[in-house]
């Protein structure tokens, strides 16, 4: 049990700080279009889900290929707990900043209690579920299904509140006014 919990804050430790220099690699790589599909282009709310998705992804993928005795149900249980996170990231957002004024540290706050509901989700259901081929594979298909929203409303973003940049007025990769 001691040795889980240690695994698991160390798994925290190494999503947050990935997603900590991935919330800046957009601006790193000189605006690289590549770069952008996968990581923040602007400060929207829908733009920092890449911040949880993309590192909770690939300290996952490390953390699969590192495991001897694969987990159950390891990747369903990503997909819950990533979506969990990408909800608490949203609400959060828009329940906290509708009662108080934005704040960086309420930001940075609900970052990383989403990445802990997510990676304790994810654990608890590797460990009181039964292994189920179906729903690890449809898991997979759905996190990358995932993946391909994020990069489609980056590059053809809806004008819809989560995905505007009320510091520059824009959406997307292109930066297109808002009407």
């Amino acid at each position: 049990m001691k040795h889980d919990n240690y695994r698991i804050w160390s798994w925290i430790l190494a999503v947050v700080l990935l997603g900590t220099l991935w919330h800046f690699a957009y601006a790193i790589s000189g605006d690289a279009y590549f770069v952008g599909l996968i990581a923040p282009v602007n400060e929207s709310v829908w733009e920092h889900l890449k911040i949880v998705y993309l590192p909770i992804l690939v300290i996952s993928v490390a953390q699969y290929c590192l495991l001897k005795n694969k987990r159950v149900n390891f990747w369903l249980g990503i997909l819950t707990g990533t979506t969990l996170a990408m909800l608490i990231v949203i609400f959060g957002f828009y329940l906290y900043s509708s009662l108080l004024a934005e704040s960086l540290v309420i930001d940075i706050g609900l970052y990383i209690a989403s990445i802990i509901v997510a990676l304790f989700t994810a654990s608890w259901i590797t460990k009181n579920t039964k292994k189920s081929n179906a729903l690890e594979i449809c898991s997979i298909m759905l996190i990358i299904m995932i993946g391909l929203v994020l990069v489609y409303a980056t590059v053809a973003p809806p004008k819809i509140s989560p995905l505007l940049d009320s510091n520059t007025n824009t959406y997307g990769i292109y930066k297109l006014p808002a009407d």
